[in-house]
């Protein structure tokens, strides 16, 4: 995943990659995790799920908007963020939100936007994961 900040590598095939995660959340997580919270450590979660909840932990990049360089690299990521929460996957939404929680310190309008376009669609969420998603919105998540 360090290969993704490695300017050497052309942009357009990092873009591809950061874009792929999309498919790795559709294709992969959504078809095999539970409905679990694995914030909340919900008993008989799939062991899939804690890695779709920590995705955002485990690849190393955070926003950095004072850097012009990463200003697509970091549009690219959030994207993923953005379109994620779109799934119909407990899983998939709470990581995108657990993702964009941990950027909204470095683009909180832009999370914020996220955020709120996503709720406006979605009214009849599960109350935790609502719960989730006001935290997120703060940047306070674990």
């Amino acid at each position: 995943m360090f290969s993704l900040m490695n300017e050497s590598v052309p942009w357009e095939e990092r873009r591809r990659c950061i874009a792929s995660f999309h498919q790795l959340y559709e294709q992969c997580f959504a078809r095999r995790c539970s409905p679990h919270l694995s914030h909340l450590d919900e008993p008989g979660a799939n062991p899939l799920n804690l890695v779709c909840y920590m995705w955002w932990d485990i690849i190393p990049p955070y926003g950095q908007p004072n850097e012009p360089p990463r200003r697509e690299f970091d549009a690219a990521i959030l994207q993923v963020m953005d379109s994620t929460l779109y799934l119909e996957s407990l899983a998939c939404q709470e990581s995108a939100l657990h993702g964009l929680g941990h950027w909204q310190m470095v683009y909180p309008e832009r999370v914020g936007e996220i955020i709120d376009r996503f709720s406006m669609t979605h009214p009849h969420l599960p109350e935790k994961l609502r719960e989730y998603m006001l935290a997120a919105y703060t940047g306070y998540v674990l």
